[in-house]
């Protein structure tokens, strides 16, 4: 991934998508090419929605769960834009 690729344009997308999910009672998969930077970004933002946890709080919790979590250094910029 390009650290200068806008991904915020996905982020409320997602959101909604997972949201819609969860009232159906579905599960959702996110993935990307190597599932540790875009997938992982989407997932963060949902989860810093939803917790209202910001950003280091929600990058620590993705990489107890997964070791391979790397999101760029442009989207943890976007993220934390979104953030403030």
């Amino acid at each position: 991934d390009e650290p200068n690729a806008n991904i915020t344009q996905y982020f409320e997308p997602a959101f909604e998508f997972i949201e819609e999910a969860k009232r159906a009672k579905a599960r959702v998969l996110v993935h990307c090419g190597a599932g540790a930077s875009r997938s992982v970004t989407l997932c963060a933002y949902y989860l810093m929605r939803v917790n209202h946890w910001g950003v280091d709080e929600t990058i620590k919790f993705l990489k107890e769960q997964r070791k391979e979590v790397d999101p760029n250094p442009g989207f943890i910029k976007q993220l934390r834009e979104v953030e403030r």
